[in-house]
């Protein structure tokens, strides 16, 4: 499948069990490329390899089979992350090193509420707190789909960025339990919000054809390791 959004373009390619195999994933990818560069030479539109990131995603290091992809005749090299649409997409789609770098960004965002509060003086909790939702908390959820249900040490960083805003709001002391923090707030703790958003998007667009099949196909663990998309469903 392919996403344009403004000058941003992605395209990529499964495998489908062998049974229904019909094409491999490079040979599909390779034809969408070459298409791609017909089309451009077609407009004049210039394109550029070097800046052409090429990740492969896998669920474990025995997946290494790697087909050779070209673009205008250059081979393409393989990244460990990409970033799309300000989204860090990494080859196991941990998003890891996504969620390290918003709650980095958002840390420094803290000091705007610092500094709204003041020590002897400056604005009330209401006013830090609706500062807080307007100004950090969308940066937290943006694409939150994708990593709601991520290793609960990610869960836990975004928490903490939360917890700390309500800790700036109230001028509560560095220990105060988050148990403490979320009985001093009338709106929906970050990480039940983020599960809940998830949620809704699936079902809001579950008659898109991606979409569709990943719901459909989201089926219980007998083992207990279960997919996002079923994570995300059953909240």
């Amino acid at each position: 499948f392919s996403s344009f959004y403004a000058d941003d373009t992605a395209y990529a390619a499964s495998d489908a069990p062998h049974a229904r195999r019909k094409t491999f994933t490079g040979q599909s990818l390779q034809e969408m490329l070459l298409q791609l560069e017909s089309f451009c030479s077609k407009w004049r539109i210039g394109l550029n390899a070097s800046k052409t990131k090429l990740i492969l995603f896998k669920l474990n290091n025995k997946q290494n089979t790697t087909p050779n992809i070209y673009l205008k005749n250059e081979l393409l090299k393989y990244e460990e992350e990409a970033k799309f649409l300000g989204i860090t997409f990494d080859s196991k789609l941990s998003f890891k090193n996504h969620v390290e770098d918003i709650v980095k960004r958002s840390k420094k965002k803290l000091n705007l509420l610092k500094a709204l509060r003041g020590r002897t003086w400056g604005a009330n909790p209401e006013t830090l707190l609706h500062s807080y939702r307007s100004y950090i908390r969308p940066l937290l959820e943006y694409s939150c789909i994708l990593f709601a249900n991520a290793d609960q040490q990610l869960q836990t960083k975004i928490q903490a960025i939360e917890t700390e805003a309500i800790k700036i709001a109230f001028n509560l002391a560095p220990w105060t339990s988050n148990y403490w923090c979320y009985t001093l707030i009338n709106f929906t703790p970050i990480l039940s919000r983020m599960k809940t958003l998830s949620k809704d998007f699936l079902l809001k667009n579950s008659k898109d054809k991606l979409i569709n099949e990943l719901t459909t196909n989201s089926k219980h663990s007998n083992i207990g390791v279960h997919s996002p998309v079923y994570k995300a469903l059953n909240w």
